[in-house]
């Protein structure tokens, strides 16, 4: 079952991984972090979370997989993903939207973009 508050942040730069944790616990939402694309997988299997935060270069795979295999996954079709690089490219943002993502947010952010960003997904997602 979906955690309608959860957001799975997967970045593997530590200090972007804990401010994106502290906005978001700070705004209501729990988190659950991963580092790498494998972890991050298996997380999302796990707590089922309302939306991915995920990071485009990754460890272990890219995001664009970890994109690809929760988009096939038939458990994890109501989860969210947003995927997130400093790369700015329009072929950045339409692979991203290929490959599953609800939304492509380009770095560098800021707090109120980040919220409006998990929270139109989630309604989405989930509207009607």
């Amino acid at each position: 079952m979906r955690q309608t508050r959860m957001v799975l942040v997967v970045e593997d730069h530590p200090a972007t991984q804990s401010a994106l944790a502290d906005v978001l616990t700070e705004q209501g939402w729990e988190v659950a972090l991963a580092s790498d694309g494998e972890t991050a997988i298996r997380l999302a299997r796990e707590v089922h979370p309302a939306v991915v935060w995920l990071d485009l270069n990754l460890p272990t795979i890219s995001g664009f997989e970890v994109c690809e295999q929760i988009r096939a996954d038939p458990m994890l079709n109501d989860v969210s993903i947003v995927m997130t690089s400093a790369r700015h490219s329009l072929d950045v943002r339409a692979n991203s939207l290929e490959a599953g993502a609800d939304a492509y947010l380009p770095k560098p952010y800021d707090v109120d973009e980040l919220m409006r960003v998990v929270e139109h997904v989630c309604r989405s997602r989930n509207a009607p």
